[in-house]
């Protein structure tokens, strides 16, 4: 039989393990078990072209433009628009459960926030000690931990309830360091009553999607939507739906090339600590994102645990550029993407921080 202190370090062991082992287990999920690229080609009925990946803007710097073109149009179905958790995410004859995902979608732009249940139990576990307070703060398993999470925000179009996405913000992008998405990220929705699923557009030889998600609603679903995107040079992305918000920030800067483009941010981590480049790793986990309840305007899930208890507008970083924009939260300027015409209602679903420039 083991001790009490032998099971304590064997749960410790597990907890460790099963977060380091997070995102290999989405990217499995997600590509159908790695398939998904032999799934989506002309000759399977899923043609595609560059302009369909969710990074072909971001690779162009034309995000802005081609956002502003789309949005008037190709938004969702009403019923779309609110705050999603997942529940369960299912392909490649595997599933994961223990996720704590936040994707809040508006008629124009989302942002979905993704970490593994397990993440603080992990950190607790490699630290033995108080939490990291920053990046800096952190050892290399800390680190390698904190790179087990994702965060996107941008556009999607939709046609019905089909939809692709196009990324602004992307934890996984980062040209040099990571490959870029091969595929698109695209998918439809079918409803059901408070939650629906997600499947992927592309099928496998069965006729069937490689991957599903169920989405389940928070919040309300008529308490209107804000999209605010960063007026300054660092780009970010800030939403408001179902009382819920949430928040992306690009990296301040991208970082540089290191050999080949690893599967993901949490494999180029891993790479760039072999190597000794601590500050490459911490530079690709300088992406900024999390969500929490409008009602209190304090960040309960964020990708840097640090943030967590704060409230937006302090969470938020300075995103360059001095003056302009429409409103600011903290020390961001923001240009108003979407709101409701009438301002009482605009100001309701602004914290009490946010200033109208």
């Amino acid at each position: 039989m083991l001790s009490g202190r032998a099971t304590r370090r064997a749960l410790s062991t597990s907890v460790v393990d099963d977060v380091l082992a997070w995102s290999a287990l989405q990217g499995h999920i997600l590509s159908g078990g790695g398939r998904a690229e032999t799934f989506y080609s002309a000759s399977r009925g899923f043609p595609f072209d560059d302009a369909d990946l969710p990074h072909h803007h971001l690779r162009r710097g034309t995000t802005r433009d081609a956002f502003d073109a789309r949005r008037r149009d190709r938004g969702p179905p009403a019923w779309v628009v609110g705050a999603w958790e997942r529940p369960a995410f299912v392909g490649g004859g595997a599933a994961a459960t223990r996720d704590r995902v936040r994707n809040l979608i508006t008629n124009t732009l989302f942002v979905d926030v993704r970490t593994p249940v397990d993440r603080d139990a992990a950190l607790a576990a490699a630290r033995k000690g108080a939490p990291p307070a920053n990046l800096a703060d952190c050892g290399d398993l800390e680190l390698r931990l904190l790179a087990r999470q994702h965060a996107f925000a941008g556009f999607g179009d939709w046609d019905d309830a089909t939809c692709a996405r196009h990324h602004c913000v992307d934890w996984n992008f980062a040209p040099g360091r990571v490959a870029p998405r091969r595929v698109p990220n695209r998918w439809r929705a079918e409803r059901f009553d408070e939650s629906w699923t997600e499947w992927s557009h592309a099928t496998d030889d069965f006729g069937q999607s490689y991957y599903s998600e169920l989405w389940r609603r928070l919040g309300t679903s008529d308490a209107g939507a804000v999209a605010l995107r960063s007026a300054g040079p660092r780009d970010a992305v800030v939403v408001v739906a179902g009382g819920c918000f949430a928040y992306a920030v690009a990296r301040p800067a991208a970082p540089a090339p290191a050999g080949e483009g690893a599967a993901h941010v949490a494999a180029a981590v891993d790479s760039a600590l072999a190597a000794g480049d601590v500050a490459g790793a911490r530079g690709l986990l300088s992406l900024e994102a999390g969500a929490g309840d409008a009602a209190t305007w304090t960040v309960s899930a964020a990708l840097h645990p640090w943030d967590e208890g704060k409230s937006l507008a302090a969470a938020l970083p300075d995103l360059g550029g001095g003056a302009g924009g429409d409103v600011a939260l903290g020390d961001a300027r923001f240009d108003v993407v979407e709101r409701p015409d009438d301002d009482a209602a605009f100001l309701a679903l602004l914290p009490p921080e946010a200033a109208r420039l």
